[in-house]
């Protein structure tokens, strides 16, 4: 998924593919989407630190990401592959 902040529109596409009907994703279809990308083995090592993880993500506090803030999280993960301890990440909540 963070090999596509190279590719805008090919992160556009991938997010749209799995957004509702209004434009957003919930903590579900995210996993989902996680899912494809990652394949049947990807399982979340802590429920709650993910949930927790989306709550910081969603800026506004919708319970879904819009595009902007799903932008925002897919670089915080890449952070996180580049070597970043997710320690280091600030919530801006």
């Amino acid at each position: 998924m963070c090999d596509l902040l190279d590719d805008p529109a090919a992160l556009k596409a991938l997010f749209d593919k799995h957004a509702g009907a209004d434009g957003k994703l919930s903590q579900c279809q995210l996993r989902g989407m996680v899912k494809e990308k990652m394949g049947d083995d990807y399982q979340a090592k802590d429920p709650a630190e993910m949930e927790k993880m989306f709550e910081c993500w969603d800026k506004n506090g919708d319970g879904k990401l819009d595009f902007e803030e799903f932008k925002s999280a897919v670089e915080m993960i890449k952070k996180v592959q580049d070597g970043m301890p997710c320690d280091m990440l600030k919530c801006d909540k």
